[in-house]
């Protein structure tokens, strides 16, 4: 079995570990600044009102170092994640998403497909709850780029 340290043992970072009730955190359990800006500065102030939909994108480079690495070897550590590519990198997205749609178990839909390589390179879910949905978008096809909404 091949893990990224970073992650618990058991959960894949995919919609289908969301769906299993696995919790997601970054590699320190923190959330990055410019997100607790985000929630101090709008959220806290009330500038959105109750948050009703929060949208992340991450753009990802293939044709960057470590995603060539990933794409011109069929053997790299990443493919054997159970989550592939997603695996290693949609934690970041998916917890700034679960920070705002706190349900237990939202209804979940997800797609994924293969962007021009033998592997899947982008993917598609949204996320619905009680109060609030998200939309968390992962592309290769896309710059590189994390970027996140918050509807009120």
């Amino acid at each position: 079995m091949v893990r990224n340290p970073h992650y618990r043992r058991n959960c894949a970072s995919t919609a289908i570990g969301l769906a299993n009730g696995c919790q997601y955190a970054n590699r320190s359990g923190k959330l990055p600044r410019r997100f607790k800006r985000l929630r101090l500065t709008v959220l806290g102030a009330g500038d959105v009102g109750a948050v009703s939909h929060v949208e992340a994108t991450l753009g990802y480079a293939i044709s960057g170092p470590f995603g060539r690495a990933v794409a011109s070897d069929k053997n790299h550590w990443v493919r054997h994640l159970p989550g592939g590519l997603f695996h290693n990198t949609i934690s970041h997205p998916l917890y700034q998403i679960g920070d705002l749609l706190t349900d237990e178990k939202p209804e979940i839909m997800a797609r994924w497909w293969n962007a021009g390589h033998d592997f899947p390179t982008d993917l598609i879910v949204h996320l619905r709850g009680a109060t609030v949905t998200g939309t968390l978008t992962f592309s290769a096809r896309i710059a590189p780029q994390r970027m996140v909404r918050v509807y009120g």
